[in-house]
Formats: structure tokens, C-alpha cells, sequence
């Protein structure tokens, strides 16, 4: 591991998402991705250029983080960050 948490090199081996993929996989828009990315909230990304990918071990890690058992812990949990 680096010091910023990531493997210090990606793994060229790993299964990757294309953002529409991931999208889909999450239930989502592609936007919505994209907007989270700009705002740093979102899964974590190779980027390559102008193609971005998500490694899918983390982009299911996200997710689950992101699962809540009724909408006010959603909001809890939004007034937090």
C-alpha cells in the first residue's frame, strides 16, 4: 500500500466498470457518477486520458458503504459529511 491507501500499483489483472456499467450496477446515471467524481464522493477510479474505470472490488465496497436501513439514517448520515 501507498500512503494515500492505495495499492501501490494497480492490479492489470483486476476486473474494471466502465462508468456506464458501474451506473447500471448501482442504479444510477452515468451523471450521477460523474457529479460524485467531481465532488470526490464517489467510488474510487483509474483514470486513463479521458477513460475512467472502477476497479469492481472497491465500486462494491462503495455501495455497500452506502447501504442504510431507513431514509433518516440516510439523511443522518448526509448531514455528517
Amino acid at each position: 500500500m501507498s500512503n494515500n491507501g492505495l495499492p501501490a500499483q494497480p492490479d492489470p489483472g483486476g476486473i474494471h466498470l466502465t462508468r456506464a456499467e458501474a451506473a447500471r450496477r448501482a442504479g444510477c446515471s452515468v451523471r450521477h457518477l460523474e457529479d460524485l467524481a467531481r465532488e470526490g464522493d464517489g467510488p474510487v477510479m483509474v483514470r486513463l486520458g479521458s477513460r475512467v474505470t472502477y476497479p469492481v472490488a472497491e465500486f462494491d465496497q462503495w455501495l455497500r458503504s452506502k447501504r442504510v436501513k431507513s431514509t433518516s439514517e440516510a439523511t443522518v448520515r448526509e448531514a455528517a459529511a
